[in-house]
């Protein structure tokens, strides 16, 4: 099977057939990483990168640890400051 490159604007587009399409669930618009190698190179998936709206998805400003997870007594040479007021 072959493929086409293309001139688009200042770069080179790659045309893949609807077959390899499909058979590797390739999607448009989705990112993919090229790599190099000696005799060429492969595209794969880019990895997701989650957004801090994912990250922090479920989370609420009253979200705390639990008072039993927190260190109560000093353990090393840490200060902790108090209020001086």
């Amino acid at each position: 099977m072959t493929v086409s490159f293309k001139k688009w604007g200042n770069s080179v587009g790659v045309i893949i057939p609807k077959a390899l399409v499909d058979k590797y669930n390739i999607e448009l618009n989705k990112e993919y990483e090229i790599i190099e190698g000696e005799k060429g190179f492969t595209f794969t998936e880019k990895p997701h990168q989650p957004t801090i709206d994912e990250l922090l998805e479920g989370m609420d400003r009253n979200s705390r640890y639990s008072e039993d997870l927190l260190i109560q007594d000093n353990v090393g040479k840490e200060r902790f400051w108090e209020d001086q007021s």
